[in-house]
């Protein structure tokens, strides 16, 4: 049972979804689910609420409520069938007291929906991941069941490559750094050409 501060989150909050564009086809491939107004619960980042829900051990339980909140709103899109739902996953869920696999199963089959509908996005922001093998239990954990694994701010965490070598991800989600200017750094156009970026599938 979450208690008043988290409740009121829950209530307050809601998703925004940023397209993601096939750039072969330019046709919408899937939408990512930005969470928004969480500052009317008292929290000044994104970041916080997820760091504040590892520490009081709730962080699991508030996921998966979030989640519901976001498949939710995404059903409601007429052509949601059609497309992907990029849901970001904190790395640290397995390690929360009443994890349990399966939930998003079940979601999804009240909502008619299919796994092949989400792909969890992995970020390398948390060292703990790294050094607890929490990145590559999740990752197999999810893939296991059919969906599809991105690894978000790729370049800038904590593991890198070994993340990258571990997770045998269906997407890399390269960091802003290395697009910003991009057509003004040499340096950048190489790195982001080399053939460890041609794995997106």
């Amino acid at each position: 049972m979450l208690n008043e501060k988290w409740q009121t989150l829950l209530d307050v909050a809601d998703f925004a979804f940023q397209p993601i564009v096939n750039i072969y086809t330019g046709k919408l491939y899937a939408v990512e689910a930005l969470i928004r107004n969480y500052e009317g619960a008292g929290f000044v980042t994104i970041d916080a609420i997820f760091d504040t829900a590892y520490s009081e051990k709730i962080l699991y339980t508030l996921d998966v409520k979030l989640r519901e909140k976001a498949i939710h709103k995404f059903s409601l899109l007429p052509f949601s069938k059609h497309i992907k739902l990029f849901y970001n996953l904190d790395n640290r869920i397995t390690m929360m007291p009443d994890f349990k696999p399966g939930y998003t199963c079940e979601l999804l089959n009240s909502y008619s929906m299919d796994t092949s509908n989400i792909c969890f996005e992995l970020s390398e922001k948390h060292q703990v991941g790294m050094y607890a093998g929490v990145d590559k239990l999740v990752l197999n954990l999810y893939k296991q069941q059919g969906y599809k694994m991105a690894i978000d701010d790729f370049g800038v965490g904590f593991s890198g490559l070994q993340m990258l070598f571990n997770a045998d991800p269906n997407f890399i989600k390269i960091d802003r750094f290395f697009c910003q200017r991009y057509s003004f750094k040499v340096k950048k156009s190489v790195f982001l050409s080399a053939p460890l970026f041609k794995l997106h599938r």
